[in-house]
């Protein structure tokens, strides 16, 4: 899998009122992230954005790749956006590794929907 595979063409751009958290990397997203719980932090979408040139020097980045994630937090009924700047080719496998197990957890929370369409 290459970057560039986790990259969605959304119809639609999704922003928030809330706060926007941002991280250097991946690895220092991770760090925080990796171990919260996913009903409170409940991820429902995930953007991969390349940046031009001036937005790269604008903020002084490594490259030009950033991901947006954006939670859930169910129990205060916001949504947070996260930033996460400086994505790398080499990070591929770990993104992918973090998402699945949060695809697979949105997925079993509407399954019972999904077992009634195909009945």
């Amino acid at each position: 899998m290459k970057l560039e595979d986790l990259s969605v063409k959304h119809n639609y751009h999704c922003s928030s009122e809330s706060d926007e958290v941002n991280y250097y990397s991946f690895d220092n997203f991770l760090n925080e992230y990796k171990n919260v719980d996913i009903d409170m932090n409940l991820l429902f979408r995930f953007d991969l954005h390349c940046a031009d040139d001036d937005y790269v020097s604008l903020h002084n980045l490594d490259t030009k790749h950033y991901l947006s994630l954006f939670f859930v937090l169910q129990r205060k009924g916001k949504i947070l956006p996260v930033t996460i700047f400086n994505i790398k080719e080499e990070d591929t496998s770990k993104i992918h590794d973090y998402l699945l197990p949060l695809k697979e957890h949105l997925i079993k929370l509407w399954k019972p929907l999904w077992i009634k369409l195909i009945n």
